[in-house]
């Protein structure tokens, strides 16, 4: 069940960003440059979305389309893999997992009232007891997916105990305009994303 709704986002060699966290703030400037985020990422986003410890934090990546914001969002991933020591063990079963979802997927097939709340339950459930990031690939809808004539209920309102608690961590990327869309339905989640 949870391979339909979430993918481990892509994993890759996570070297360079292990060596961009040992590295001072000129360095890491430097670094981030060098890792290829592209002229519209500022190295310093990169900085701080990788405050240690990286898995700690949930955070929205904001900008334009093609401004690298999923780019960020693939770097932060493999720090979180450095982070965890995977460069040292090679276990995927002693690090933290980012899981991508989409909100308009968790609840496709869902037609009686309750089931969505029931399945997104079950992912946050799940995404704690494997250490794991939600990652949201639509993350302006959280505030209007899930509303029905029967229920005004949203997958924001959900999610918004477990990630103000700590209990969850939430990553996402949207432009300006889909933030202000999550800020007009869901106030309070997007209270609780810092921007990078």
């Amino acid at each position: 069940d949870r391979a339909r709704h979430h993918a481990d986002l892509e994993l890759l060699p996570a070297a360079a960003v292990l060596r961009c966290l040992r590295g001072g703030d000129p360095a890491l400037d430097r670094a981030a440059q060098a890792l290829a985020l592209g002229p519209t990422v500022d190295p310093r986003t990169v900085r701080r979305a990788l405050a240690p410890p990286p898995s700690a934090r949930s955070f929205v990546v904001v900008g334009p389309p093609g401004s690298g914001r999923s780019t960020v969002l693939r770097r932060t991933a493999q720090a979180l893999l450095a982070h965890d020591g995977f460069e040292v063990h090679g276990n995927l079963d002693l690090v933290s997992h980012v899981w991508e979802i989409s909100a308009r997927r968790v609840i496709a097939g869902m037609s009686r009232l309750g089931e969505w709340e029931k399945r997104v339950l079950r992912i946050i459930d799940e995404a704690r007891a494997h250490r794991a990031v939600l990652c949201v690939t639509d993350l302006a809808l959280l505030g209007v997916v899930g509303r029905s004539r029967e229920s005004d209920r949203a997958i924001a309102d959900v999610l918004e105990g477990p990630v103000s608690r700590g209990e969850l961590v939430l990553w996402g990327e949207t432009t300006h305009e889909g933030l202000e869309r999550l800020a007009d339905e869901a106030p309070r989640v997007a209270e609780l994303l810092p921007r990078l």
